[in-house]
């Protein structure tokens, strides 16, 4: 009878592909995995790298780095990767050797862009730029440049948060001098009344979209100067997108009686007849509200067409005490 060598692996693949499925999250058993067999090596090493999370100066980015320089199949096999940032930021070379990231998430605790040092800077738009990146998630990052987006197309998700309550409060990152063309599919953004200004008019210029579904934006300042700002950059969505779910969040006071009825009257009408702008759901939240139920009356008031298709929901959130 012959003996069978205990690296020998006479498993079916599909058995092993499962048993490795079934280990996920459990590192240690993976780690045990690949010095089993060979045939267990490489699906135990793409389920350990599928997923990294990097801080800024820990010891062990350098010895990920010398195992991605003797190993470069594991640059390949990192697909999602959260990188947190300390209010310090060190440099990271290991960032380059991700050749098939598809998310990314950069975590800064409220650290502005200009702080970072120059190389880590690049490093982080080279991987933005990779031509595998499809979602890049910002939480807490400051004054980054927005206009590297134009040449990122690969990109579909793109969302802004900050680090506390991130429905409501996002942080600014935008610029008043940057205007900013985008084609994702799903836009999160936090945003100011953003001026243009060689023609001193309020744009955001969304015409380079063309697979754009859902928007979520949050304005901040005058409810009124943001429903003009909204219908203006609405105006420049192309006929090529087919919305169908917006979310308004305007972060700041409204009352009831301020004279803005044709704004609502705009985007109501944008949102009916335009094929392109039809929706199935137009949420609207303001936030530092007064008066509850006279601001939902209101708004709703002036949106008759989308109250009449049951298309519009109001929400109003207190104004802190």
């Amino acid at each position: 009878m012959s003996s069978t060598s205990p690296r020998s692996c006479p498993l079916p693949q599909e058995l092993i592909d499962y048993i490795v499925v079934e280990l996920s999250g459990d590192w240690r058993s993976l780690e045990a995995c690949c010095l089993t067999a060979k045939c267990f090596r490489k699906p135990s090493q793409k389920a350990l790298f599928k997923t990294l999370t990097l801080y800024d100066g820990s010891l062990e980015n350098t010895r990920l780095d010398d195992a991605m320089s003797s190993n470069t199949l594991l640059q390949t096999y990192v697909q999602t990767l959260r990188l947190r940032l300390s209010p310090k930021p060190k440099v990271m070379p290991v960032l380059r050797k991700f050749t098939s990231l598809r998310s990314l998430r950069i975590e800064a605790f409220v650290l502005c862009w200009m702080n970072i040092h120059s190389h880590l800077q690049q490093d982080i738009l080279y991987l933005i730029q990779s031509r595998t990146l499809e979602q890049l998630i910002f939480q807490s990052l400051s004054g980054f440049p927005l206009g590297i987006l134009r040449h990122c197309p690969q990109l579909k998700d793109l969302q802004f948060f900050s680090s506390d309550r991130p429905e409501v409060k996002p942080i600014d990152l935008l610029n008043d001098e940057e205007i900013v063309s985008f084609d994702f599919a799903h836009v999160v953004l936090p945003l100011t009344n953003c001026a243009d200004r060689s023609s001193g008019s309020m744009c955001l210029d969304l015409s380079g979209l063309t697979n754009l579904r859902v928007i979520h934006i949050t304005w901040f300042g005058s409810v009124s100067l943001s429903l003009h700002f909204a219908a203006t950059m609405f105006d420049t969505v192309s006929k090529q997108n087919k919305l169908q779910e917006i979310k308004f969040i305007f972060d700041g006071t409204y009352y009831p009686s301020e004279p803005d009825y044709g704004s609502w009257m705009r985007l109501d009408g944008m949102f009916t007849e335009s094929a392109h702008l039809k929706i199935s759901h137009f949420l609207i939240i303001m936030t530092h509200s007064t008066e509850d139920d006279e601001c939902k009356f209101t708004i709703l008031e002036r949106l008759p067409k989308l109250q009449s298709k049951g298309l519009v929901e109001v929400q109003c959130l207190p104004r802190p005490r």
